[in-house]
């Protein structure tokens, strides 16, 4: 039986998400039966967080996955900006405000000129 590309993508993303599922799971209980501080309680409620965000980041049927339409020149420019933040962050704050206000405010405000 050969799966088609639109199951394999269901398949996967159920996959996924049941990974995620059993590593919350597994993180809960033994949490519960032995102690909250345990090592391995930490890692497995991380790793399932971290696996129902991939779960949910992924691609539909119908949606792209939600990484689909990033830029990878953009990469460098994120690296930067958390340097920035983390050296500097008094002078990132006013620098982040005026990107604020050009890359989401602008376009709303320009878009009924057209």
């Amino acid at each position: 039986m050969k799966l088609t590309e639109e199951n394999r993508i269901r398949l996967n993303r159920l996959l996924v998400g049941l990974i995620s599922l059993a590593c919350l799971l597994t993180g809960a209980s033994i949490g519960l039966f032995d102690s909250a501080e345990n090592i391995w309680t930490g890692a497995f409620v991380r790793v399932g967080l971290l696996m129902g965000a991939v779960c949910l980041a992924m691609p539909t049927p119908s949606r792209p996955a939600a990484w689909a339409g990033f830029n990878p020149l953009w990469i460098p420019v994120l690296f930067a900006v958390l340097f920035i933040i983390a050296y500097r962050p008094r002078v990132m704050a006013p620098i982040a405000g005026v990107v604020f206000l050009l890359v989401f405010l602008l376009p709303l405000l320009t878009r009924g000129r057209r």
